[in-house]
């Protein structure tokens, strides 16, 4: 898989931290209005949501890999297919939630920004890319630059949207999961037409 590809899958997975990222960022405009955060302090808050996000992220896809590289001789002839059916299913998951109505970004739990509720937004928006994870091992694409790639922008996001979430909040809800659904459905599109060598 090129680097092009690798860097549309990863901002493509980010979609949903992007979501968790802003409503953080929400919390952190109204968790103290009696006393105003510190610039500091919500620097390292920001910081603290992007490494959560960031350490399952980059960690699903290689666990995924793992075990991908186990059954990866099986499915060798139709590995292409595999993956396709991976990312579409994915893909399509995000696609039929960017399509649902929504008011905007999910409501934030009471304290987002606790380690344990970290922790599980982590988890939550991280399972996709276990599947991903997957694809990469059938088709035998560096997991490590994989996961350096993925993890990067995930941070980079991450930090991106608590910060707008803190400025503006949550604007463009469940239309980012649809664009997300829509990148990976046409990187599975585009394996499988490379692997029958229509192109």
């Amino acid at each position: 898989m090129d680097l092009l590809s690798t860097i549309l899958i990863a901002i493509s997975l980010c979609f949903d931290t992007l979501a968790v990222a802003i409503c953080c960022g929400m919390s952190l405009a109204s968790d103290m209005p009696a006393e105003p955060r510190s610039k500091s302090s919500l620097v390292l808050q920001m910081l603290k949501v992007g490494f959560f996000l960031t350490f399952f992220q980059a960690l699903n896809p290689v666990l995924g890999y793992l075990l991908g590289r186990q059954v990866s001789t099986v499915f060798s002839a139709v590995d292409h297919w595999f993956a396709f059916v991976l990312l579409a299913v994915v893909g399509g998951k995000m696609i039929k939630e960017g399509l649902e109505e929504s008011d905007g970004c999910p409501v934030p739990p009471s304290n987002p920004l606790a380690i344990k509720t970290l922790v599980m937004l982590g988890l939550a928006t991280s399972i996709d890319a276990f599947a991903v994870g997957l694809s990469f091992a059938l088709l035998d694409a560096s997991i490590m630059l994989a996961a350096i790639v993925i993890g990067l922008t995930t941070f980079l996001v991450a930090v991106l949207g608590s910060s707008l979430g803190k400025r503006f909040g949550c604007i463009f809800g469940n239309k980012l999961n649809l664009a997300g659904g829509l990148v990976l459905l046409g990187i599975g599109i585009k394996i499988v037409l490379e692997h029958t060598g229509i192109i």
